[in-house]
C-alpha cells in the first residue's frame, strides 16, 4: 500500500508539472526566482538584470557590472519574449525595487514571427508597467543584436531598435544602449567572431563589447 501511495504521489507531481508547463513554460524559472528571493531578502539600491537568454547567459555579470553603490541581480530566462517578461514582472522583478533595470527582448520575439508593431506593443506596455509600479526607476534598453543565424531578421530589428532609441529621447527615465551597429563587421553583417558556435548567443567577446556600454553609462550614476 505503502508503495502504490508513492507511485500515485510521483503520478501527481509528474501530471502537475506536465499542466504547470502547458500553462507556463517558464514557470520553473520563475519559482526558482522566488525561491532565491524568499532564501535571501531582496537588497535595495539594486540593479536588475531582466530578459532572454542574453541576460540569462551573461555569465560575468557581476565582475562586468561592478559598482560599489549596487547590488546586481541577474532574472534573464532563456527563450523568453517582451510578453513573457511583462507577465513575470511582478514576480521576477518587482521583490527587488530595482533602481535600475537593463532590459534585452524583443530578439525571439521577431524570431517567432511576430509583427514590429506587436512588439512594440509589449514593450509600450512593459514600460508603462514600470512607470506605474516603479516611477523613480530607470529602464536601460539594449538594442536587439544582429546575429548571423538571424540575419534575415535584421531589418525589422533596427527598425524597432530605432523605434526604442527615438522613444528615449522623449520618455523620461529610459535609455537606449548602442549594441547592435558595434556588432557589425565592416561590410554591414553580424560579426561571426562575436558568437558562440551557434551564431546566436555572444561569446566573451560579444559581451566584452556590450560590457564596454555598460561601464559608459555605470559612470553616470
Amino acid at each position: 500500500m505503502a508503495k502504490f501511495n508513492s507511485f500515485l504521489f510521483i503520478l501527481l507531481v509528474l501530471v502537475a508539472n506536465r499542466a504547470i508547463a502547458q500553462v507556463s513554460p517558464f514557470e520553473k524559472e520563475i519559482l526558482a526566482f522566488e525561491a532565491k528571493d524568499a532564501a535571501h531578502k531582496p537588497l535595495e539600491r539594486q540593479i536588475v538584470l531582466y530578459g532572454s537568454s542574453t541576460i540569462l547567459m551573461w555569465d560575468s555579470y557581476e565582475k562586468d557590472f561592478a559598482n560599489p553603490k549596487y547590488k546586481i541581480v541577474n532574472r534573464g530566462f532563456g527563450g523568453s519574449q517582451t510578453s513573457d517578461a511583462n507577465r513575470y514582472f511582478d514576480r521576477a522583478v518587482m521583490p527587488h525595487k530595482p533602481n535600475y533595470i537593463f532590459f534585452y527582448e524583443g530578439d525571439n520575439d521577431i524570431s517567432s514571427g511576430k509583427t514590429v508593431d506587436s512588439v512594440w506593443t509589449d514593450f509600450n506596455i512593459f514600460y508603462n508597467k514600470v512607470k506605474k509600479q516603479l516611477p523613480k526607476t530607470r529602464i536601460i534598453f539594449f538594442a536587439i543584436k544582429p546575429s548571423p543565424s538571424r540575419i534575415k531578421q535584421m531589418e525589422k530589428q533596427k527598425e524597432f531598435n530605432a523605434r526604442v532609441q527615438k522613444m528615449a529621447t522623449r520618455k523620461k527615465r529610459l535609455y537606449y544602449l548602442e549594441t547592435f551597429d558595434i556588432m557589425l563587421t565592416k561590410e554591414g553583417k553580424p560579426d561571426p567572431n562575436l558568437f558562440k558556435p551557434d551564431m546566436l548567443h555572444m561569446n566573451q567577446n560579444g559581451y566584452a563589447l556590450w560590457t564596454n556600454e555598460v561601464q559608459k553609462f555605470l559612470k553616470g550614476l
